[in-house]
């Protein structure tokens, strides 16, 4: 009867502790009060918190509370968290304990994770992996396990190595650190991390196997499973046929431009802003943009991270050949001196009508990146659910949902072709995009939801030419 006693208390127990309140838990539902330094709330990991872009200048601080000294006395705890680089360069400290552990991104080989542990005998130990991190763009789990003689270290619910400890951790009360490190005099910030955190995470437990098992299924999409629901895109119904050739025209009109041919009807809006007002296609007899009409291009600075809005730049010239059919626009940024870009359209009697850009940063230090053509509010016809989104690089999937031809939540697609379109309506819109040399140039697609529902809008855009770098997709604008 003791022994029975005591194997129910032990299971009582463990369920108890593994129900326990983490001892730190951050989801970024707001700003948080703790931080210091400069940073701004962004799109997270889930729908369960938003995340924290960090830039290089911002940290979060926090007093050890008895419970961490408690875990940390004892060498029985999980730190976690989820965390996105935009870029490969990016490294810093994702926690640290100065005293106790810390987490970093190494600064000498940025694929891999470097944990330290100051221990009671053996002083501070420096346990580094091998290369383990995936490319960047993508959201990453990073998860270390701490226990009295081990620590594990696991990227994406994989274990990466598991490394003996040779004397306990010790316990500190020095300020608990997350996104970089602390000098001696606790006040000038120690290779900070440059990129977003979500779902910061210390249990005070080891996790083990089971958990971290989920975490893999979540990082890891099955491809055919993902498409199961793909296939051969429904049947059109003809398209409405072109049999009265209109020779091309541009006409001005207040604020604006209408270009029309045989086959469309494009009006672009010059003042304030330059957008595609309106685009009816004569394939369909139907307009195929929404209301609100799209801009036609959009700038990123810092890498391809933040969108300008396309309200930031002034139309300071507008130039029409109407013999070549070709308009010129140039657009300036208001607040930034020498930033200006000129936009040419050049159009025909075919279905088709080119868009091209010439960027001039005056020097600017930031880099910008420009996208143009970029479409938005397509919409083909006035039943928005019959629209379809189609992929011919990827035997012809298509679906249903702009979100479907991005391959997986997380990374991004590069296609040569895209289209939206009406089955029956029997046509829509397709963008593809090239160098100036001809050079097939891919549109970018990107789920940035994990639950793979995004906005209505779909929102597609290409690097032009001189640009080595696959242009990033815009978070803020839900694809």
């Amino acid at each position: 009867m003791k022994n029975t006693r005591f194997l129910t208390l032990v299971c009582l127990l463990a369920c108890a502790m593994s129900f326990a309140k983490p001892i730190l838990e951050l989801d970024f539902s707001k700003m948080p009060a703790e931080l210091q330094g400069s940073a701004r709330l962004a799109p997270g990991y889930s729908d369960k918190g938003k995340g924290l872009w960090l830039d290089g200048h911002g940290r979060l601080e926090y007093q050890p509370s008895q419970e961490l000294l408690a875990v940390e006395e004892a060498c029985t705890f999980t730190f976690e968290c989820w965390m996105l680089r935009e870029d490969e360069d990016e490294e810093g400290f994702l926690i640290r304990h100065n005293g106790a552990f810390a987490v970093r991104i190494l600064p000498w080989d940025k694929r891999r994770i470097g944990l330290g542990v100051w221990t009671r005998d053996a002083g501070y130990v420096a346990l580094d992996s091998e290369p383990c991190l995936p490319a960047a763009g993508t959201w990453q789990h990073v998860g270390v396990v701490f226990k009295p003689q081990e620590v594990e270290l696991y990227i994406n619910g994989n274990r990466q190595f598991t490394k003996a400890l040779v004397s306990p951790m010790r316990v500190s009360k020095h300020t608990v650190v997350i996104g970089a490190g602390l000098d001696e005099n606790k006040q000038t910030p120690i290779s900070p991390f440059v990129g977003t955190l979500s779902e910061v995470k210390i249990s005070a437990e080891p996790k083990g196997k089971e958990y971290f098992g989920k975490i893999a299924e979540a990082t890891t999409e099955n491809f055919d499973a993902v498409h199961s629901s793909f296939g051969i895109p429904p049947k059109c119904a003809p398209g409405k046929a072109i049999d009265t050739q209109v020779p091309p025209t541009l006409t001005p009109k207040e604020n604006g431009l209408v270009i029309a041919n045989s086959f469309y009807t494009l009006e672009l809006q010059t003042k304030p802003e330059l957008r595609v007002k309106r685009l009816f296609s004569n394939f369909t007899d139907c307009e195929c943009l929404q209301s609100a009409g799209s801009p036609l291009f959009a700038v990123a600075l810092d890498g391809g991270t933040r969108r300008v809005p396309t309200e930031s730049f002034a139309v300071t010239d507008v130039t029409v050949e109407q013999e070549a059919k070709v308009i010129h626009v140039q657009v300036t940024a208001k607040h930034a001196t020498g930033v200006e870009m000129r936009i040419s359209l050049d159009f025909d009697d075919t279905e088709e009508i080119a868009v091209g850009a010439v960027l001039r940063n005056g020097g600017h230090r930031q880099r910008i990146v420009p996208c143009v053509p970029l479409l938005e509010n397509l919409a083909i016809g006035p039943d928005f659910n019959e629209n379809w989104y189609f992929n011919p690089q990827v035997s012809g999937w298509a679906g249903k949902a702009s979100y479907e031809i991005a391959l997986a939540y997380g990374f991004r697609s590069w296609i040569q072709l895209a289209d939206v379109f009406s089955p029956t309506l029997g046509g829509g819109v397709a963008l593809t995009g090239q160098e100036t040399k001809g050079v097939v140039k891919g549109i970018a697609t990107r789920k940035t939801k994990k639950s793979g529902k995004v906005a209505v809008n779909y929102n597609l855009c290409w690097v032009t030419a001189g640009d080595n770098e696959p242009m990033r997709m815009f978070d803020d604008k839900g694809v």
